[in-house]
């Protein structure tokens, strides 16, 4: 018979039930239900639906004779009246009788695993969420006996990053029950350490990396990182923690987008200076390189101040833009696009989209205006692009 032995070890428990009236046999019940959990029964409701099922089956396989699944409340009473110890001292009886082995000399394999066990903190949105320590899931590091097919310790700890400091005490606890294992296994091979300090001398590399996608560099991050607490410490910053796999923890301040100027600290100082610039003849680019030079930044933005913003403030408190030359100057020894096409004949968009695509290479002005070498050979090249003899011209070589 299956479970011979769980079930006998159960018929130990001592039945808290009154002998008059009884329907069903208790260590069937507890069999049952443990059989109902396996399969992923959660609730009274579920283990009875399980029963009812397959009522017939188990009924010929463990001798049962249960006419129909017992209620809700039967099962219910009957676990509520149940001793804890009673019930844990048939478990480990039943443990026991798995863990013996012929040959107790011999070495096991025991298989060290951690795990978060699902169901074990109430839900975000519940009524009995924790919303002030934000409790986390039961993290549970268990030696496992793979010849047993059976848990011989397990240790709950606050989560991944203690599991390799728990080894020595879990395997401890398995070797008090006859497991015979070595606890300086669980360190780790020279030759992988080693191989993975390689790799992470290689990681800023790989990041920088523009073949490396957007998804592979998330990924990553998951490998490398447990979690990442994130808390506002105030309307533009939030403190950030980052908890590492190898349980080193990074903390810092990261800056917030907030939707208005007197969101930010330094808000009122900002326009202050602001407006003093413009009165003083300053343009806005101008003012917005130098209040991002002493630290200021748009509402939008993480750092820097834009000219929009700059522009927006000028405008609230009437100050006008300083007029400024539009033109650009003539430069001596330099041709202008315009120039360049006028001369060849050819179309100036022509010329353009050949300096966008990169076919032409020429000096560039931080303004944005391309400028070509008043040479006779500056003319040369773009002939022979536009015939087609040559591919690119780099006119910054020019002698």
């Amino acid at each position: 018979m299956p479970f011979a032995v769980l079930l006998a070890a159960l018929a130990e428990v001592p039945d808290p039930r009154r002998a008059q009236g009884q329907r069903y046999s208790m260590r069937h019940l507890l069999l049952f239900s443990v059989l109902a959990t396996l399969v992923g029964a959660t609730s009274y409701q579920k283990i009875v639906a399980f029963i009812a099922l397959q009522r017939e089956r188990l009924n010929a396989v463990f001798g049962a004779c249960f006419r129909r699944a017992p209620a809700v409340n039967t099962l219910r009473h009957l676990f509520l009246a149940l001793g804890r110890d009673d019930l844990e001292a048939a478990f480990r009886h039943h443990a026991r009788d798995l863990n013996a082995r012929p040959a107790p000399e011999a070495l096991r394999t025991v298989a060290l695993d951690g795990k978060t066990l699902r169901g074990s903190v109430e839900p975000r949105g519940s009524p009995d969420f924790d919303h002030l320590t934000d409790r986390k899931a039961v993290h549970v590091l268990s030696a496992f006996a793979s010849d047993a097919a059976l848990v011989l310790a397990h240790q709950e700890l606050a989560g991944a990053p203690d599991e390799v400091a728990a080894v020595p005490t879990l395997m401890a606890l398995a070797q008090r029950d006859g497991a015979a294992c070595d606890a300086g296994s669980a360190t780790l091979d020279p030759v992988l350490r080693a191989e993975a300090l390689a790799f992470g001398e290689r990681l800023p590399a790989l990041w920088a990396d523009p073949d490396v996608s957007c998804e592979h560099r998330k990924a990553l991050l998951r490998c490398l990182i447990d979690k990442v607490v994130l808390r506002r410490s105030a309307r533009d910053a939030a403190n950030v923690r980052v908890v590492w796999r190898g349980g080193e923890v990074s903390e810092l301040t990261v800056t917030l987008a907030v939707n208005a100027l007197a969101a930010l600290p330094r808000g009122a100082e900002m326009k202050a200076r602001v407006l003093e610039l413009a009165r003083a003849g300053m343009h806005d680019e101008e003012i917005a390189q130098t209040l991002s030079g002493e630290g200021h930044r748009s509402p939008w933005q993480d750092k820097g101040v834009l000219p929009t913003t700059v522009h927006t403030i000028r405008l609230q408190h009437g100050i006008k833009a300083v007029r400024r030359c539009t033109r650009w100057p003539r430069v001596p020894g330099w041709l202008t696009v315009t120039d360049v096409a006028a001369q060849l004949q050819v179309p100036e968009r022509w010329l353009r989209e050949r300096l966008w695509a990169g076919a032409i290479q020429t000096m560039r002005e931080p303004s944005g205006r391309y400028l070509f070498p008043d040479k006779p050979e500056t003319l040369e090249a773009p002939r022979q692009l536009r015939a087609g003899t040559i591919k690119s011209a780099d006119l910054t070589k020019s002698p």
